[in-house]
């Protein structure tokens, strides 16, 4: 698979976009709308978003890169606008779905991630909570049994 933009790229895109409309992401809720966008990039019949490493972490899939980037917000909101290299289609995609996912609670994003047969749930269950990697095969295997 080649991917268009790194995780770090969106990531950038994500958190100055909720900044701008005064909806700072944390890093939690962040992690869940990259791999929901992954889905919804994927879905939409675009490609690959990104395809930097997302392990299955106690709260859900986490993309060890973009965490560490703003790790230290802890859960405190982002509150930065970054340059990203994305083109504008992608922005015109993008820009509903980070709205959509922006107003839902992390706590909700989280649950969906957990749905038992999730990539999440299969990586995390067999990895006994060892941030096993979710492998995108996985991830678009589901997408297509749904």
């Amino acid at each position: 698979m080649t991917a268009k933009y790194t995780a770090q790229e969106v990531a950038k895109y994500v958190v100055s976009q909720c900044y701008s409309s005064e909806r700072p992401v944390d890093n939690l809720k962040l992690q869940k709308m990259l791999y929901f966008l992954w889905i919804d990039y994927y879905k939409g019949g675009r490609g690959v978003l990104f395809d930097d490493r997302i392990e299955a972490w106690k709260y859900g899939p986490v993309i060890p890169a973009v965490y560490m980037k703003y790790r230290s917000f802890i859960a405190d909101p982002i509150c930065v606008v970054e340059k990203d290299g994305l083109d504008q289609l992608d922005r015109d995609f993008l820009f509903p779905l980070v709205e959509r996912y922006n107003r839902r609670s992390s706590a909700s994003l989280v649950r969906e991630t957990h749905e038992a047969g999730s990539p999440w749930y299969k990586a995390y269950k067999n990895g006994d909570g060892m941030r096993e990697v979710i492998p995108y095969g996985d991830i678009i295997s589901f997408l297509e049994s749904k």
